[in-house]
């Protein structure tokens, strides 16, 4: 009975972890816009809100946030049917678009973020038969506020918290089963706390405590590693996968008085 009991326990735990995670990664949501401009006239289609992508891809470049401008921006769309008048809002304009077809934008927007936001950082890409690192000094800020993603009505900061990171001993990754390796770096404290902040490097079964500050972490993120570790020498650590994490409501007022 005891053992039946114990079983029923974990299982009901287990249910409650899943049902934790799917609600703090999957609470965020998005909405597609697609306007049409021709001459007097402008088309506004708005889909429902939906599910943020989980994790939210984005593509490398030169920074994480020139990364999230991108996604979030204004992308051109050909050959886009606006003679179906179904499900679309018509605006009259005052002036003479000038357009004679009509001219096609599509965005996306974030409506609400999750309390964990994971990103997916697309780092790689083929050519010529051979795998290589995009961007591999990309910088990647601590702290992430609402205006990065577009967001007027909001006022909660999400900070860095963990990342996984492709290790390589170049720029180049040679294809073979072997050759992707990847580690964790992953924070461990009280929100709000930085004078707390302990990071921890998880290779296998090796964790290393790496209390460094805020700068050496970012440096290390952006592609600095030689002061990082004494293992990081000669290696090149590339993230492919950020988490970043607002407090809860009641974590900005919470001491601890112990």
């Amino acid at each position: 009975n005891n053992n039946n009991n114990n079983n029923n326990n974990n299982t009901q735990s287990d249910k409650t972890l899943q049902e934790f995670l799917l609600h703090t990664l999957l609470e965020g949501t998005v909405q597609q816009e697609v306007v049409g401009t021709k001459r007097h006239q402008r088309r506004i289609r708005s889909k429902p809100p939906r599910p943020m992508p989980f994790p939210y891809p984005l593509r490398s470049s030169d920074s994480l946030l020139q990364s999230l401008r991108c996604a979030l921006s204004c992308q051109t769309v050909q050959g886009y049917d606006w003679e179906d008048t179904s499900g679309y809002q018509q605006i009259d304009l005052e002036h003479d678009s000038g357009f004679t077809d009509w001219t096609t934008t599509r965005q996306t927007r974030i409506v609400s973020l999750p309390r964990h936001l994971i990103l997916h950082l697309q780092r790689f890409k083929y050519a010529r038969g051979e795998l290589n690192i995009m961007h591999p000094r990309m910088d990647i800020p601590m702290l992430l506020t609402p205006e990065a993603f577009g967001l007027q009505n909001s006022d909660t900061v999400h900070e860095l918290t963990g990342a996984i990171l492709h290790v390589s001993d170049s720029s180049r990754v040679v294809e073979r089963d072997d050759a992707a390796h990847y580690v964790v770096l992953v924070r461990c404290d009280d929100f709000l706390k930085q004078s707390n902040a302990r990071w921890f490097l998880i290779d296998d079964d090796r964790v290393q405590n790496v209390n460094h500050d805020t700068d050496q972490i970012r440096n290390f993120l952006t592609g600095h590693h030689s002061a990082f570790c004494p293992d990081c020498e000669g290696s090149s650590f590339c993230p492919t996968l950020l988490v970043y994490s607002a407090p809860n409501n009641g974590d900005a007022g919470n001491d601890d008085d112990n």
